[in-house]
């Protein structure tokens, strides 16, 4: 597609610079009739010749315009051709085609595209619902058997495997797992961030009354990333420009978002800095972010977020790359703007330490499928999958002088292969059988708690835990005593 488009516009350049070029000559012929006219009518000078003049006059101004329309097409031919060779995606193509085709009414562009891709002229149109229609504790996100995909060297990698969850309005919930568990992809889904190479490919995720499981341009996604689900990354560093100004870079958002006057934009950036704890924002405004600490950049990274007032914040380890005293700090200012603004967090981690600081609800990862959640008095004090046992055994907060760390033997399953039975039985001590044969569905523990394992059949064995699980209660109490002391 894109070789053929490109050829066509090379070919339509071409065309166009020919005929500017007649038309032009055309134009120009007429104007000198038209001057002809009125130098040999000046002793005949009669009806006739007038309308002729007028007549001729006409014909040139037309002629004129014709050249301008031809000319405009030929530049802009031109340099669609020169974005078409460095264009990245298809996406980028139709978008490019499809302003040529309409702005100046290239009509071979428009039956090229539409012969080498039928939907390109598919629009969907939707309206979200606003933001204070839901209430809190109500469901603003509902997944339904999602399934996500990604090609990789002509192979299909499910990094997603059928999952279900609802996420409540003003609720904190952690999403724990190993790295490689999905967490990552699983959030991606809700801002149209997939690398290239995935797709959702089953299932729904159901916001504001749209499906956004049935997002495919970037437009659509304009709605929804930044102004009503925004993210916070790992990195600080990588997530801002380094070339541009702390100020601008979220003065961008809110001027594109907020369609805000430069001067309004920057009084507002000026007052989320403050809000994040930027002292002496007004100077700080024109910083670059080099010269600023990592925790003072997450902190500008959180102010860009907050620059919509989102629905949902997606915080993505925001706290992997400090240090343990910023990374209380930072935890401390997620939990006092989501106070403020009401917001919904969705929080990424694979530390089961910074969940208990931060979380209302916990949902736990593993191979691409929730394995258990509840809130976090359920997950702490009782767990009941093996794989949530694992890694509130291997928790270093929890251990004491003299005791061997757990550590989860083994590695995850391939997710090439179809996985049969529980994903986590070949690591499982307390795998039964039937978990290498059949996956468990999701049992129904409590109100609030859920956990997909066998063991939580009526006809499993009763089973020990591990003794760690049974002392955490104690464990944790005795933490805290010594912080006091």
């Amino acid at each position: 597609m894109k070789k053929a488009i490109e050829i066509m516009l090379r070919v339509w350049f071409w065309l166009m610079v020919t005929a500017t070029t007649i038309i032009l000559i055309l134009a120009l012929v007429r104007m000198v009739d038209a001057q002809l006219i009125i130098i040999n009518s000046e002793a005949t000078y009669g009806k006739y010749d007038v309308e002729l003049y007028n007549s001729l006059k006409l014909q040139s101004v037309i002629y004129f315009i014709i050249t301008a329309y031809l000319f405009l097409n030929c530049i802009f031919s031109f340099i669609l051709g020169k974005r078409y060779r460095v264009a990245k995606n298809k996406e980028e193509l139709r978008n490019i085609s499809l302003l040529n085709a309409c702005l100046l009414g290239n009509i071979p562009t428009g039956i090229m595209l539409l012969v080498c891709d039928p939907t390109i002229f598919n629009i969907t149109s939707f309206v979200l619902n606003e933001k204070d229609a839901v209430k809190k504790g109500e469901v603003i996100v509902s997944v339904k058997d999602l399934e996500v995909q990604f090609s990789v060297r002509d192979r299909i990698l499910t990094a997603i495997r059928k999952i279900n969850l609802d996420i409540y309005k003003g609720e904190t919930i952690a999403i724990v797992g190993e790295s490689g568990s999905g967490k990552s992809v699983f959030t991606k889904c809700l801002t149209g961030m997939l690398e290239e190479n995935g797709r959702v490919s089953g299932g729904q995720i159901l916001y504001a009354g749209v499906d956004l499981a049935k997002f495919t341009t970037t437009n659509e996604w304009l709605e929804i990333r930044g102004k009503r689900i925004a993210t916070i990354f790992q990195d600080p560093m990588t997530s801002l420009n380094p070339l541009l100004h702390i100020g601008t870079q979220i003065t961008e958002v809110i001027k594109k978002h907020r369609n805000m006057t430069e001067a309004d934009a920057k009084k507002e950036a000026i007052m989320l800095l403050k809000k994040v704890g930027i002292k002496d924002a007004e100077h700080r405004f024109n910083d670059f972010p080099f010269q600023y600490s990592g925790g003072m950049r997450q902190r500008v990274v959180i102010a860009i977020a907050l620059a919509c007032a989102p629905d949902i914040l997606i915080c993505d380890e925001p706290t992997t790359a400090l240090d343990v005293t910023i990374q209380a700090q930072i935890l401390a200012l997620i939990n006092e703007l989501k106070e403020e603004y009401g917001f919904t967090v969705i929080f990424i981690t694979h530390d089961l330490g910074v969940v208990a600081e931060v979380a209302d609800r916990v949902a736990v990862m593993y191979a691409g499928q929730f394995v258990e959640h509840g809130s976090v008095n359920d997950i702490y004090y009782d767990p009941r999958h093996p794989y949530t046992w694992s890694l509130l055994s291997s928790l270093p907060q929890l251990g004491e002088k003299g005791e061997t760390l757990y550590s989860i033997t083994g590695t995850p399953p391939s997710l090439f292969n179809e996985v049969k039975g529980d994903a986590f039985a070949p690591r499982n001590p307390y795998a039964l059988a039937i978990d290498f044969v059949k996956e468990p569905p999701m049992f129904k523990v409590s109100e609030t708690h859920y956990a997909k394992t066998w063991l939580c059949d009526p006809r499993a064995p009763k089973v020990e835990r591990p003794a760690i699980i049974g002392e955490i209660t104690e464990r944790v109490r005795k933490i805290y005593s010594e912080r006091k002391d």
